[in-house]
């Protein structure tokens, strides 16, 4: 894909949407995706876990905390594609349906697979990995099509107020969860 049809696609979705609408809508989102990964990630997952078995198992504990930072080469992956193709905003959706999805199939594990102990484990172990990859690959991208996005002069003072209404969530969902 030719760079300059990626800035003149960036262009026209600018003309579109007015920058502030086009920001508020990505907080929200954010605020949302915040109360997602509070409520699957954390305590609430490692509970979930041993649960299914890996806490018979104490080397699957090592793997289990291990995964996030394999994942990261993912990353690679990601960025590959992101600068091949230009198409940021589709990736990023594409590797956050990925580790979104896989979330089900973590839900339904304790219904198949609890019978199987090996398996359980396996499985927790596999589908942990997949989630994790999905959401590293969708970083590079995010991280370009933000970067394109949010204009120079107010990139820092953006990013600090999603932080603080991101954490509102997280405190929230910590509260209601325990």
């Amino acid at each position: 894909m030719d760079p300059g049809s990626t800035s003149r696609t960036i262009e026209a979705a600018a003309r579109s949407m007015p920058l502030r609408s086009r920001l508020r809508t990505i907080t929200f989102a954010w605020f949302l995706g915040a109360g997602w990964a509070s409520l699957c990630g954390g305590v609430i997952f490692f509970r979930f876990a041993d649960d299914m078995g890996l806490g018979r198992r104490s080397f699957t504990w090592g793997l289990l905390s291990a995964m996030p930072f394999v994942a990261t080469a993912i990353q690679i992956f990601g960025s590959l594609l992101a600068e091949a193709t230009g198409r940021n905003k589709r990736l990023f959706m594409a590797g956050l349906l990925i580790q979104r999805m896989c979330w089900l199939p973590i839900g339904l594990l304790p219904f198949f697979a609890l019978r199987f102990p090996s398996a359980a484990v396996a499985s927790v172990l596999l589908l942990f990995f997949v989630q994790a990859a999905g959401m590293h690959f969708s970083t590079p991208p995010w991280t370009t099509w933000m970067a394109d996005l949010i204009p120079p002069r107010i990139r820092g003072h953006y990013f600090g107020v999603r932080h603080r209404i991101a954490m509102c969530m997280y405190l929230a969902t910590a509260l209601l969860s325990g």
